[in-house]
């Protein structure tokens, strides 16, 4: 979608690499738990409160898919805030990362498909260093993750799943190009013309 030719420049597009995960203070799990530990955070936290109470983004981070998609959001996390969320400029490191091996059993790490993608993009020299200093620092990189979960647990609709994609604050599971391009007003970038008729 985000590479339909003049989209990037009528969506407001916001990745927000969290996914399924939660903190694990407010559920006391030790282990992820899909069902009564991801309900307990989200309707304690989340349904978009305007102020979740004390402890909701406290405690070790617990993802679904384990370490690795934990340090996954970590890097996509870092690049996007080391990047000022501009999509233009964090979309590509981000597609470059999601085509990677990241566990062993498939050959790869978090880290090397971060190090392998920060070449393929070929940011500057400083891009690509705040990127690493804030996935080295534990404290920046739980501060980005942090804002994430905080972003998702403000979501309305709630949170659901992933991925979670809302156009215009409605959940859509269709084809996001076609949901956009019906969903924007103005006059139609050259990505959404073969879609016009559906507008």
């Amino acid at each position: 979608m985000l590479t339909a030719p003049g989209l990037l420049q009528v969506v407001d597009f916001r990745l927000v690499p969290w996914g399924n995960a939660y903190f694990s203070a407010v559920t006391g799990n030790k282990t992820y738990d899909r069902g009564a530990g991801m309900a307990a955070w989200l309707s304690t936290c989340g349904m978009g409160r305007a102020d979740p109470p004390e402890g909701c983004f406290d405690g070790p981070i617990l993802c679904q898919h384990g370490e690795d998609e934990c340090a996954g959001d970590a890097i996509e996390g870092c690049a996007i805030h080391a990047l000022r969320e501009e999509a233009a400029a964090y979309w590509p490191f981000i597609a470059c990362f999601e085509a990677q091996p990241l566990t062993p059993s498939a050959g790869g790490s978090p880290l090397r498909a971060m190090e392998a993608c920060l070449e393929a993009v070929g940011y500057d020299r400083a891009a690509a260093e705040a990127i690493r200093s804030c996935v080295s620092d534990e404290s920046a990189s739980r501060a980005v993750a942090r804002a994430n979960a905080e972003r998702t647990a403000a979501l309305v609709p709630p949170h659901g799943g992933t991925p979670w994609i809302l156009v215009d604050g409605e959940q859509t599971t269709g084809d996001l190009l076609q949901a956009v391009c019906k969903a924007y007003k103005g006059p139609a970038p050259a990505g959404c013309r073969g879609l016009a008729a559906s507008r």
